[in-house]
């Protein structure tokens, strides 16, 4: 399917959100490579934190996929600066600590990582964050 929409639409940025046993399972060079092959261009792997992340970082750069970071809203500067340093293409912010649709509002401004990556790294932050929609009760991303 990947493939087939990278034909279509050869320059819209296709990245995956995954967990670690979906790239375990092929074996993590393997997963990269066919990320390769089908026109992926970045991979985060939600469940592996960057103290843990280099063999998949490794692999996703020998097959020029840009690794992605959570950044988690109460970062110190040693954790900021290893994310900035490994990841490519963006850094994934997280609105707040905890389970997601455990609450509906960021606990903490995100302005400050903002500024402290930029200060860092020049690559674009983007934060996920759902919201309600009045009225509706119904989740929106």
């Amino acid at each position: 399917m990947l493939a087939a929409i990278r034909q279509k639409h050869p320059t819209i940025p296709i990245g995956l959100l995954m967990y670690a046993n979906l790239v375990f399972s092929p074996g993590i060079d393997a997963f990269y490579a066919q990320c390769a092959r089908v026109g992926v261009d970045s991979v985060l792997v939600a469940d592996v934190p960057v103290e843990e992340s280099a063999p998949f970082r490794q692999a996703a750069m020998r097959h020029n996929i840009a690794p992605i970071f959570i950044c988690p809203p109460n970062a110190d500067d040693d954790l900021l600066r290893q994310i900035a340093s490994y990841g490519r293409g963006y850094t994934y912010l997280l609105s707040r600590a905890g389970v997601t649709g455990a609450e509906n509002r960021a606990a903490l401004p995100l302005h400050h990582l903002v500024e402290k990556l930029g200060g860092i790294s020049r690559r674009a932050a983007a934060a996920g964050l759902w919201y309600l929609r009045a009225g509706a009760g119904e989740r929106r991303h």
